[in-house]
């Protein structure tokens, strides 16, 4: 385990938070299934996310702290300053409500704030002795990939579902089999499979943590083995050492919202130095692979607790603002079984090299990022969902008008016109350009309606029904059809043979049995992904 480390000659200039909710916990109504669709925060939950954020203000807002980012208000909230955004996680609002009480953390009642005197005299008074209203955004999955890059995407349910059938799992499912049978009754005679570790895991610790009978009859070993499986199950599903392979997705998207607010932080003119992003467990596997923190810290692979959080801190030496001398450093708390941050080394470095220069931080990340939803429908194989149907729609209407320019029928067809008609139709093609354009680009996330990226609610989250998913066909041999997907859990369905699968370059192809299924090399970098600078 790594400690806390010296901060002597170094400056904290902004910072990255990605938090994942507090506890939660929800009903479940069918005697043999772990569907819930209550779950909701709890005052556990409330509290844990309440206390993440005190301890992120006494960080970094805190003038006393060697960690305070100088130019940001410490007790104000300025939302030039500080931008914060939650995903709405399958249309409940549990992760909002998380970020809420970390936001309170951060911003609590500024006591300070003064009556206000009316024209007539009367004088009113602070709300809630100056409560704070900090504006949290909720990132809609339906026009944003980027806090969710697992939703409705068909190669990665295709690639989950076949690890199934890896002589891996297969072992690691024969090895515990006896283990899971006696959890049986520990579910209230559930599904107990290894292809439910996740759910048996949500759900035992649900009950572990709210009902105290249940905790006096489940021994301590027992659960502490069935989180070591769910952790196991969890870091083979949501991350690989290839950082193109699919199952990154959830990092891929985060890291191009991490790189873009980054590039904010490193612009002396933006005020933009603090951000804070609630999400799900899933992309912290991810992005733990996709920056290296494991290689030397194998105990990161796995679910981070309830309330868990990584600080990406933008660092530099004291005194000196100079782009090239801005560095990175990686700090995580694993909820409450963390009190304070730890910095851990990353892409690949040992303890104690913590520090990581931009530079090298951009060229080792930055072509892994994913923020354009072209890409990611190609990805996923997907040509309905998320705007795939409008990207592709542009896709076809632009390959279209440059047919027709190009066979002339747009310019006169080998015609003479008049300069006014070709004035005309030009001015036509750009507005239905631009309006195709705009259009697309709503759809996409890259704006709202009112100009602002990131405008929206919330609708649900990780991996819906393939049904708008273009070529891909997921079947259960046996146990029917596949499982419903468990709120933040993980798997996509019990799946023990897939076929039909449409092979897209640099993506995967399934022949008739799932012993063949094989990764085909990424796309070059440079062919998917744009630079990053600061």
């Amino acid at each position: 385990m790594t400690t806390p480390v010296s901060n002597d000659g170094e400056s904290v200039v902004a910072v990255f938070v990605m938090m994942r909710h507090g506890d939660i916990q929800g009903s479940y109504p069918f005697p043999f299934s772990y569907e819930s669709d209550d779950q909701a925060l709890t005052l556990l939950g409330e509290t844990q996310s309440f206390n993440l954020g005190a301890l992120l203000q006494s960080k970094y807002f805190l003038r006393s702290s060697s960690l305070a980012i100088s130019t940001v208000y410490p007790e104000t909230y300025s939302p030039t300053q500080s931008i914060v955004k939650a995903d709405m996680g399958f249309g409940l609002p549990y992760i909002t409500n998380s970020v809420t009480a970390a936001a309170q953390g951060i911003w609590p009642a500024n006591t300070t704030m003064s009556s206000e005197t009316l024209a007539n005299g009367a004088s009113v008074t602070p709300l809630n002795k100056g409560y704070q209203f900090v504006n949290v955004q909720t990132i809609d999955p339906n026009s944003q990939i980027y806090m969710d890059g697992t939703t409705d995407c068909g190669t990665l349910m295709v690639v989950d579902a076949a690890l199934y059938g890896d002589p891996e799992f297969v072992a690691v499912a024969q090895n515990n089999s006896g283990f899971l049978s006696s959890l049986s009754q520990y579910v209230g005679g559930r599904p107990t499979e290894f292809s439910d570790i996740n759910n048996i895991y949500q759900y035992i610790n649900e009950q572990y943590i709210h009902n105290a009978t249940f905790g006096e009859l489940l021994p301590t070993a027992i659960m502490a083995q069935v989180q070591t499986l769910a952790n196991w199950n969890s870091w083979a599903m949501y991350s690989s050492p290839s950082m193109g392979d699919v199952r990154n997705i959830a990092g891929q998207t985060m890291l191009y919202e991490l790189l873009t607010v980054m590039n904010r932080f490193g612009n002396p003119a933006d005020p933009l130095k603090f951000g804070l992003y609630g999400t799900s467990y899933i992309p912290f596997i991810s992005l733990f692979q996709l920056l290296n923190v494991t290689q030397y810290h194998p105990e990161l692979e796995g679910i981070v607790n309830y309330g868990a959080a990584i600080s990406l801190e933008l660092r530099t030496f004291s005194n000196d603002t100079l782009a090239h001398n801005y560095f990175i450093r990686f700090n995580f708390k694993n909820g409450t079984d963390d009190t304070d941050f730890i910095a851990y080394p990353m892409l690949g470095r040992p303890d104690g090299q913590y520090d990581v220069p931009i530079s090298d931080f951009y060229t080792a990340v930055g072509p892994w990022a994913m923020g354009d939803l072209g890409t990611w429908c190609a990805v996923c194989n997907n040509t309905v969902d998320r705007g795939c149907d409008q990207a592709a729609l542009l896709t076809a209407l632009l390959q279209e008008m440059e047919g027709l320019v190009a066979s002339g029928v747009l310019s006169g067809g080998g015609h003479k016109v008049s300069a006014a008609v070709g004035g005309v139709i030009g001015a036509l093609v750009a507005l239905v350009l631009a309006l195709l354009l705009v259009f697309a680009m709503v759809r996409a996330g890259v704006m709202g309606w009112n100009g602002r990226k990131g405008a929206g609610s919330d609708a649900g989250m990780r991996r819906r029904s393939s049904t708008g998913i273009s070529g891909v066909v997921v079947r259960a041999v046996t146990g029917g059809r596949p499982r419903h997907v468990k709120k933040d859990s993980g798997f996509a369905g019990d799946t023990e043979s897939v076929r039909g699968i449409v092979k897209n370059p640099g993506l995967y192809e399934m022949m008739d049995d799932i012993s063949e299924l094989h990764h085909i090399p990424p796309r070059a970098p440079s062919e998917v992904h744009g630079d990053f600078k600061i």
